[in-house]
């Protein structure tokens, strides 16, 4: 009897696993279509991709963050909010997320509400980069360009070949009239990663 009750168990293990993977590969498929719906304009077919994705993999933090932007889109940011926050509770180092809503809370007047996130990502991943480019960010939306460079040297004090943070030092160094520094700036940041935007197109 023992046996035969380990080898059901056993037996409902396997297909669960089964059913687990079955589930993983419709919701990154859903993913796949939903990104090329989204680049193609569609963003109402997009966001049911995207939703049947998370749907069947509900723990994939990349398809909640998907199914938020389209939303975000549509729907405007108050349901894209609630999205946002639910993927962060997933992953709560999803920096696309982290980046999303500290945009939708400066889009959307709320300063505070947005340095209090960045500020809380980078006390909780010290010697990370990603959260102080985060951080620089917010500043520098928020009137504080020197509070800025202060937070993207430190990224790079933690990763002088993050070129994401090159590049937005290039940016700041660009706006105030630091051409030169710029430039150098912004070819090392290249040089990183040939595909980073640089001062003339970096990330707003």
């Amino acid at each position: 009897m023992f046996v035969r009750t380990t080898v059901a168990v056993l037996g409902s293990a396997a297909l669960a696993a089964a059913l687990s993977g079955c589930h993983q590969l419709a919701g990154h498929a859903a993913n796949m279509r939903g990104k090329q719906l989204y680049a193609q304009g569609q963003t109402a077919a997009a966001a049911e991709e995207f939703r049947r994705a998370a749907l069947d993999d509900p723990a994939e933090a990349d398809y909640r963050h998907n199914l938020a932007a389209a939303t975000q889109t549509l729907r405007g940011p108050g349901p894209a909010e609630a999205l946002y926050k639910q993927t962060l509770a997933l992953d709560p180092d999803h920096q696309p997320t982290v980046h999303k809503l500290a945009e939708l809370y400066l889009n959307t007047g709320r300063p505070q509400a947005a340095r209090a996130l960045t500020a809380q990502w980078a006390a909780a991943r010290p010697g990370d980069p990603r959260p102080h480019v985060e951080v620089a960010y917010v500043l520098r939306r928020t009137g504080d360009p020197l509070g800025a460079e202060r937070e993207l040297r430190t990224a790079l004090a933690a990763d002088p070949n993050h070129a994401i943070a090159l590049a937005n030092l290039a940016e700041l160094q660009a706006r105030t009239g630091r051409t030169r520094e710029a430039a150098q700036t912004a070819a090392a940041a290249k040089q990183k990663d040939w595909t980073v935007k640089t001062p003339a197109d970096v990330r707003r």
